[in-house]
C-alpha cells in the first residue's frame, strides 16, 4: 500500500491512498492540527502491533471509511460487503489504534520526539492496559459473569475462581 501525504496551507493536509490492488482513495485531513499529519501518524504507530487491525492495516484489507473518496483503479467483487465486515470486526482494534495515535499526537505536540522515554512510557502504560482488558474480558468469556458465580481473582497463571 502506498500512502501519499500532502500537506496544504495553514497545517491542513490530504491523503491519497493505493492499495497493492490497485484502488486509489483520498482523506481529506482531520479539522485538528497536529504536530504531524495524523494519517501518517497511524501509518508510523501501527508499523509493530498489530499493523493489520489499524486504520492503515484495515484499507489494506479492504476497508472504506466514510471519510474516503474513491479515485479510480479496480475494486473487487463484494467490496462494499468486505469493507463493512472489516470495520464491524476489527472496532475494538481500530479505537485501539487510534487511542495510541492520540498519545503518540499528543506527546509529539509537547516536544518530545519519537525516541523519548516519555512517549515509550505512555505507549507502555496504554498496551499495559490493553492486555489486562483482553485478559479480563477472556476471563469472563471462560468462566461467566461474576454476578452468576463465585469472583474472579487475577493470580500468576491468570484468573482463577475463587
Amino acid at each position: 500500500m502506498k500512502l501519499t501525504v500532502t500537506r496544504l496551507d495553514r497545517g491542513k493536509y490530504e491523503t491519497v491512498v493505493t492499495r497493492d490492488d490497485g484502488g486509489s482513495y483520498h482523506l481529506k485531513g482531520v479539522a485538528h492540527h497536529f504536530a504531524i499529519p495524523h494519517d501518517l501518524a497511524h501509518f508510523l504507530v501501527e508499523k509493530t502491533p498489530n499493523p493489520h487491525q489499524g486504520f492503515c492495516g484495515n484499507i489494506a484489507d479492504g476497508a472504506v471509511f466514510k471519510s474516503m473518496s474513491y479515485l479510480g483503479g479496480r475494486r473487487k467483487p463484494k467490496a462494499a460487503e468486505r469493507s463493512d465486515n472489516l470495520l464491524k470486526n476489527n472496532a475494538p482494534q481500530l479505537n485501539e489504534a487510534e487511542a495510541l495515535v492520540r498519545i503518540f499526537n499528543d506527546t509529539i505536540e509537547q516536544g518530545h520526539d519519537e525516541r523519548s522515554p516519555v512517549l515509550h512510557a505512555r505507549l507502555r502504560e496504554r498496551l499495559a492496559a490493553r492486555r489486562w482488558r483482553v485478559a479480563e474480558a477472556r476471563a469472563r468469556e471462560e468462566l461467566g459473569p461474576p454476578e452468576t458465580g463465585p469472583c474472579l481473582r487475577p493470580g500468576a497463571g491468570g484468573f482463577s475462581k475463587q
